[in-house]
C-alpha cells in the first residue's frame, strides 16, 4: 500500500483518498515498533563481536610478553629479591612450594581490570613444568600433571636449587602455560602454549617449517606459507606425507634412534610420524614421515573430536639426543572444507526468491545436496555447539577497515541424514536466521566448518568454508548502515568552514554557534528517500524533549548523503551530551548510529598554525604565526577575551600567556584565523601544547582527537621548541627607543701638548636615539668616543676604551653562555679593534620579552688609536660553537681632525 502511494506521488496521478493514507501510516508504524528489539540484538552482536577481538588482542599480547621473559636465569646473592625468569614471576604460593601441579595451578593476576592496556578485562597465567618423558601417550596437561619437582627446589634461591629439575637432578626445559583474559561480564578467553628452553642456541638443534607434500591433493588443506607451500591438512584423512625442516640432526642419529620428531597439542594425543625417513634438499636437512589424521585422537565422553584430530594450531617437538626444540603454531590440522557443487547443489528460502525483511525473526535458507557440513554438537547457536554454521556476509565493505558491514549467523543449524554428522555428501542442510537489527543489501552465503561456532571467522585457524557463488547472493529488504558523520562546513550566515580535499574532520558541534550545520553523512545502502532525524535520547527512532528533523537532506548516492541540521531552536546550555543520528529509508526500516554527534560546551580547537618568521627556537619573540580553528572568540561586551598559550609536556606547571600580539580573529574558509606573536622566551627545549583560551570563561582545549572515527584526526596543537641562531634584537636598528639592541659605554684619552691628558669620563650610547642628544647615539648605530671632540688642533693622538653595558638579542641559549666579537671594518695600518668577549651570562625577562647580556667596566677592551669609522660585530651561541655572520655598521667609532 505505501509503495502504491509512492508510485502515485511519483508518477503524477490525481491523488489518493484518506483511507489510503490511514493504511499507509499503519503499516509505517507497524514496521517501526521493532525497531528498539532490532537495535539491542544489532547492539548485543556488535559487543560480542568487540569483546572477542579486544579479548583475542589482549591474549596475543600477555603471551608475548611471557616468552620475552628468560625461561631459566640463574640467581646471584644480589639480586634474590628481584624476579629474572618465568617461574620467579609466576609460580605463585604454593603447598609445598615446589607441588608442579597443572589442574590445581594458581592463577597469577597479570593485569587488573583496572589498568591499561584493555582496561575492564582481568589476565592471569597459570604454569607448570614438562618432563618430555613424561609426555610419551599423554596430553601435555596430563604430562605436566605427572611431572615432579626436586623437593629443594624454589623460585629465587641460589644456582643449583633455583633450575627447574626432577628429583633425580634431570634439568626440566619445557614450560606449559595458560593465559586467560576475563571480562567484566564473566565471560573468558584462554590460550594454552608450550615454552622451551632455548636450546638450540647451544646445540643449533631447531624445526624451522612443517610442510604437507601429499601428492594426493584432497589431502592438502587451505593454509600455505610465504614460500606457497601447504602447511594444513584436513583432519578426515590417513597418510598424509609431511616433512619437517629444521638442523641439529643427521641420518646416524636418526637411525641410532636418537631422533623423535612429533606434533603435539594441549588435551591431545601426539602426533608421531611413521616410517621417518632423513633427506636434504638444496642444503637443508629434513625429516619426512606420514601422519595419519582420522584416527588417534583422545578418547573420552566429553571430546568430540574422537576418533579425529583436533582442528587447529599443533606444535612440533624435536628431540635430537635429549635435546629439545620446540617451534609453537607450526602445522594446522582442519576440518574437511564444505562442498556446495556448482551446478549441482541448490538453496532456497521459505518464499523461493532469495530475500527477505529485516523484520523476519525466523528466515529460514535450506540447502540440498551439500556435502561434508559438520554438526557435531548440535545445541543452541552460538554456544557451546562444535560444526557448521551458515553465514551471510554483507556484500560491502567499510571504507576504513575494509571488513564487512555486517555478517549475520544462523541461529540453528540441523542436517539430514545425521549419522556420519556431516561428514559425506547428499545433506540436506537447514539453517534458521534472525535478520533483526542487520542492515539492508546483498549478503554472500557461506557456509563455515568451526572449532567452536561462538566463533565462525574464516581466519580462525582449523575453520574452513566454501562461500557460494554471486548469483546465490541474498536480498535483504532493510534499514540503511551508517559509518562516519562529519561537519562539512556551516550554512547561513556563510561557510565558516568548509571540507577540503584532505578535510579536517570531526564529529561535534558548539550551542553557542547560529548557524545550521552542514554534515555529510557515510554510509551503505541509502535509499533516494531517506530521511534523518538527530536527538540525545537512547531509543531508535530518537525520543525526548530535543530531537529535530534534518532541514534538508541531498542524496549523492546509496553510500554518501549530506544533509542541513538547525540546532538553534532545539540545542541550549542545558542540552550538551552525545547524540543520535537515525537514517530511515522509505521502506520503513531505519538505523540509529550512537553516539554520531557531540554537543559540547564552546571552546577553542586549533586545527592548523603555520609559523612566517623566524622559527621555533629557544629565546625567540615576535615569531608572527597565523593560526586557524574555531572558536576565537572576543567579546567586548561579556569580556570573554581569547589567548593563545602553551604548556611545557613534560612540566604541565609551565604554562604561559605566548602572545605578545595579537589580532582579533575573523572569519575564514577554515572557521577562524588570528595572527599572532609566539613569545618563547625562558622556554626549554622540546615539545609544547600550543592551545587556546577563552577568558573569563576559562575553557581550554588542547585539540580534540574524534574518537568516533576509526582513524582518529588529532589536531596540530604541538610545538617542537628547538636551538635557534643568536641575533641582535631586530634585523634592522628599530626607530622605537625601548627597543634598542646596544648600550655602548665609552671613554678617550687624548694628546695635548706631547701629554696625555688623562681618560674622559664614561659616556653612554643607545642604539636608535638621536646624535649630540645625550645619550649619545642615532637612529643608525651607537658610538664609541675615542677623542675630545673640542680639540681643534691638528697634531694629536687619541685612544679609547669601550664596553658593552647591555646587548638585547634573541636565540642567546638558555642556561649557556654567549660570546661577542668586534673589529673595525677598514683595516687602516696601525692596530685596530678585535676584540672578543667569551662566556657573558645570558639573562631572561619573560614578561618583558627579554633577552641580554650583560658588562661592566672590567671587561673594556681598547677601540685603538684614532680609529675613527664603523664597526662590525658578530655572535655565537657557546653551546654550539658556532660564530653567526656579521653585523655590518651597527658601531661608529667617533673621533673629529
Amino acid at each position: 500500500m505505501l509503495t502504491r502511494i509512492m508510485r502515485k506521488v511519483l508518477m503524477g496521478e490525481e491523488g489518493f483518498s484518506i483511507a489510503e493514507v490511514m493504511v499507509a501510516f499503519l503499516i509505517l508504524a507497524i514496521a517501526v515498533i521493532p525497531m528498539a528489539g532490532m537495535f539491542a540484538a544489532a547492539s548485543k552482536v556488535a559487543r560480542v563481536s568487540y569483546d572477542l577481538n579486544m579479548a583475542q588482542e589482549c591474549l596475543r599480547l600477555y603471551t608475548e610478553k611471557v616468552k620475552n621473559i628468560p625461561f631459566y636465569y640463574a640467581h646471584t646473592e644480589d639480586d634474590l629479591s628481584t624476579p629474572m625468569d618465568v617461574d620467579d614471576f609466576y609460580w605463585g604460593n604454593r603447598s609445598p612450594i615446589y607441588n608442579n601441579t597443572w589442574n590445581n595451578a594458581p592463577e597469577i593476576v597479570m593485569k587488573s581490570s583496572s589498568s591499561e592496556p584493555y582496561p575492564g578485562m582481568t589476565v592471569t597465567i597459570k604454569m607448570a613444568y614438562v618432563d618430555e618423558e613424561e609426555a610419551s601417550g599423554k596430553t601435555l596437561a596430563e604430562a605436566a600433571e605427572d611431572t615432579d619437582l626436586a623437593a629443594d627446589w624454589r623460585p629465587m634461591t641460589l644456582y643449583g636449587y633455583d633450575r627447574p629439575k626432577t628429583p633425580t637432578g634431570k634439568a626440566l626445559n619445557l614450560i606449559l602455560y595458560e593465559i586467560k583474559v576475563t571480562l567484566a561480564n564473566g565471560r573468558t578467553f584462554s590460550d594454552t602454549e608450550l615454552y622451551a628452553s632455548p636450546t638450540d642456541v647451544v646445540a643449533n638443534v631447531y624445526i624451522d617449517k612443517v610442510v604437507n607434500i601429499s601428492a594426493d591433493a584432497t589431502k592438502l588443506g587451505t593454509r600455505y606459507n610465504a614460500f606457497g607451500e601447504c602447511v594444513s591438512a584436513p583432519h578426515h584423512k590417513s597418510s598424509i606425507t609431511i616433512r619437517a625442516y629444521g638442523e641439529g640432526f643427521t641420518q646416524s642419529d636418526l637411525n641410532a634412534g636418537l631422533v623423535d620428531l612429533k606434533l603435539v597439542r594441549v588435551d591431545d594425543n601426539d602426533i608421531s610420524p611413521a616410517n621417518l625417513t632423513y633427506g636434504e634438499e638444496g642444503g637443508r636437512k629434513y625429516l619426512e614421515g606420514t601422519i595419519s589424521l582420522d584416527s588417534g585422537g583422545k578418547s573420552g565422553p566429553t571430546n568430540v573430536w574422537y576418533p579425529r584430530r583436533k582442528p587447529g594450531y599443533w606444535h612440533a617437538w624435536l628431540v635430537v639426543n635429549h635435546i629439545i626444540s620446540v617451534r609453537s603454531d607450526i602445522f594446522v590440522v582442519e576440518y574437511p572444507v564444505p562442498v556446495y557443487y556448482s551446478p549441482g547443489s541448490s538453496y532456497s528460502d521459505s518464499d523461493g526468491n532469495k530475500s527477505g525483511r529485516e523484520s523476519s525473526t525466523d528466515e529460514v535458507l535450506t540447502f540440498t545436496n551439500v556435502a561434508y557440513v559438520t554438526d557435531l554438537l548440535s545445541y543452541n547457536y552460538p554456544n557451546p555447539g562444535v560444526g557448521a554454521v551458515v553465514q551471510l556476509v554483507h556484500t560491502e565493505t567499510h571504507p576504513d577497515t575494509g571488513e564487512p558491514v555486517d555478517v549475520i549467523n544462523c541461529t540453528n543449524m540441523s542436517i539430514s541424514p545425521t549419522a556420519n554428522k556431516g561428514y559425506q555428501g547428499g545433506l540436506t542442510v537447514t539453517a534458521r536466521f534472525n535478520f533483526n537489527g542487520h542492515i539492508g543489501g546483498y549478503y554472500k552465503v557461506r557456509i563455515i566448518n568451526c572449532i567452536e561456532r561462538a566463533t565462525p571467522d574464516i581466519n580462525v585457524m582449523g575453520n574452513t568454508y566454501c562461500e557460494l557463488p554471486a548469483s546465490d547472493n541474498y536480498y535483504l529488504e532493510g534499514p540503511p548502515g551508517i559509518f562516519d558523520v562529519y561537519v562539512k562546513g556551516y550554512v547561513e550566515p556563510g561557510e565558516v568552514y568548509v571540507e577540503s580535499t584532505t578535510p579536517q574532520v570531526r564529529s561535534f558541534g558548539y550551542d553557542d554557534r547560529p548557524y545550521m550545520y552542514w554534515l555529510r553523512v557515510e554510509g551503505v545502502n541509502f535509499d533516494s528517500f531517506v530521511t534523518l532525524k538527530m536527538g540525545i535520547g537512547s531509543s531508535a527512532p530518537p525520543t525526548g524533549d530535543v530531537v529535530f528533523d534534518a532541514v534538508r537532506v541531498n542524496w549523492i548516492d546509496q553510500h554518501t548523503l549530506e544533509a542541513v541540521f538547525d540546532f538553534a531552536p532545539y540545542v541550549g546550555p542545558g542540552h550538551y551530551g552525545k547524540y543520535w543520528l537515525y537514517a530511515q529509508n522509505s521502506n520503513g526500516f531505519g538505523y540509529a548510529l550512537a553516539p554520531a554527534f557531540e554537543i559540547r560546551r564552546p571552546a577553542p580547537i586549533i586545527y592548523d598554525y603555520q609559523v612566517k618568521t623566524y622559527g621555533l627556537w629557544q629565546n625567540y619573540f615576535d615569531v608572527q604565526v597565523s593560526v586557524d580553528g574555531e572558536c576565537f572568540d572576543r567579546d567586548p561586551l561579556t569580556g570573554t577575551d581569547f589567548q593563545l598559550r602553551i604548556q611545557e609536556v613534560a612540566d604541565p606547571a609551565n604554562d604561559w600567556l605566548a602572545t605578545e600580539a595579537m589580532e582579533d580573529p575573523v572569519p575564514s574558509q577554515y572557521g577562524r584565523h588570528v595572527e599572532a606573536k609566539l613569545n618563547l622566551v625562558d622556554c626549554d627545549l622540546g615539545q609544547w601544547m600550543f592551545y587556546g583560551l577563552s577568558v573569563p570563561a576559562g575553557l581550554t582545549d588542547y585539540g580534540f582527537t574524534d574518537t568516533l572515527r576509526p582513524t582518529p584526526v588529532t589536531y596540530l596543537t604541538n610545538l617542537n621548541v628547538t636551538l635557534g641562531a643568536p641575533v641582535l634584537r631586530t634585523a634592522s636598528v628599530p626607530t622605537d627607543p625601548a627597543q634598542y639592541s646596544l648600550i655602548i659605554m665609552s671613554r678617550y684619552d687624548a694628546v695635548v701638548g706631547g701629554s696625555w691628558m688623562g681618560w674622559s669620563n664614561w659616556f653612554q650610547s643607545i642604539e636608535g636615539t638621536y646624535a649630540n642628544i645625550p645619550p649619545w647615539g642615532n637612529i643608525y648605530n651607537a658610538w664609541a668616543w675615542e677623542n675630545d671632540p673640542a680639540h681643534g688642533t691638528v697634531e694629536y693622538r687619541t685612544k679609547g676604551e669601550m664596553y658593552f653595558q647591555e646587548i638585547r638579542g634573541m636565540g642567546f641559549n638558555k642556561g649557556s653562555t654567549l660570546s661577542v666579537q668586534v673589529m673595525n671594518n677598514d683595516a687602516p695600518p696601525h692596530t685596530g679593534m678585535n676584540y672578543t668577549w667569551t662566556g657573558l651570562t645570558v639573562h631572561m625577562d619573560r614578561s618583558q620579552a627579554k633577552v641580554w647580556v650583560e658588562m661592566d667596566e672590567t671587561m673594556r677592551a681598547t677601540t685603538g688609536p684614532d680609529e675613527g669609522g664603523m664597526g662590525r660585530m658578530r655572535l655565537r651561541n657557546d653551546a654550539s660553537g658556532v660564530w653567526q655572520d656579521w653585523y655590518i655598521d651597527r658601531i661608529a667609532f667617533q673621533r673629529e681632525g
